[in-house]
């Protein structure tokens, strides 16, 4: 039977996103008045290794996924038995086509009443994984945000070996919208020229 302990590794693929995010979507008021951010890092391996919160949930995540476990074994077993049993006597009893017949269309059922309660076991697992996964996104965005607020640290980077990345970063200093802008003009201008140098390129493609 399939194993579900393909979720456990819920906590660094949560880390990973969280990476990922940077708070704040508006405009950039800090840089318009030329004021420097004060930039802070952590080692994020550490951080995720000696954080309490997800090693607690980690651990919980574990006994919810081998009760889910335990439930598909139960659920499983009396099929198996009548599914062993259904072997025996198609080998050993000498039944007649028909009696192997319907056999063998009890086998088809058992076979997907099994697939089914794996099918729903895995569900299971994989909800309470991104339940998880959500708990700690949200709890790490907003700690994060309210211990940098009292350090006066307006952006926080991850640096280690689970990726590099903002974990945080004030509003005033996203440059997300500008830098937008910035790009699609500079497009605009040479989208022509752009357009001109693919065209050649497709040609020279096609005389080959």
């Amino acid at each position: 039977m399939k194993q579900l302990g393909w979720v456990l590794g819920a906590a660094a693929l949560v880390w990973c996103a969280v990476l990922t995010w940077g708070g704040g979507t508006a405009s950039t008021p800090a840089l318009a008045r030329g004021e420097r951010a004060s930039v802070a890092f952590v080692h994020g391996d550490s951080l995720q290794q000696g954080y309490g919160l997800i090693a607690d949930l980690n651990q919980l995540l574990v006994q919810q996924v081998e009760a889910i476990e335990t439930q598909l074994r139960a659920q499983a077993k009396p099929l198996q038995d009548e599914a062993q049993e259904l072997i025996d006597y198609a080998q050993n009893e000498n039944p007649s086509n028909s009696e192997l017949n319907v056999a063998r269309e009890r086998m088809a059922e058992i076979e997907e009443l099994l697939s089914r309660y794996q099918a729903q076991a895995e569900r299971a697992a994989s909800n309470r994984e991104q339940q998880m996964q959500n708990m700690i996104a949200q709890t790490l965005r907003d700690e994060i945000a309210l211990y940098a607020a009292e350090a006066g640290i307006d952006v926080v980077l991850n640096w280690g070996l689970s990726g590099e990345g903002v974990l945080y970063g004030g509003e005033g200093f996203d440059v997300t919208a500008p830098l937008l802008a910035y790009l699609n003009e500079r497009h605009e201008a040479k989208k022509a020229e752009r357009r001109a140098e693919l065209e050649a390129a497709r040609d020279t493609t096609n005389a080959n």
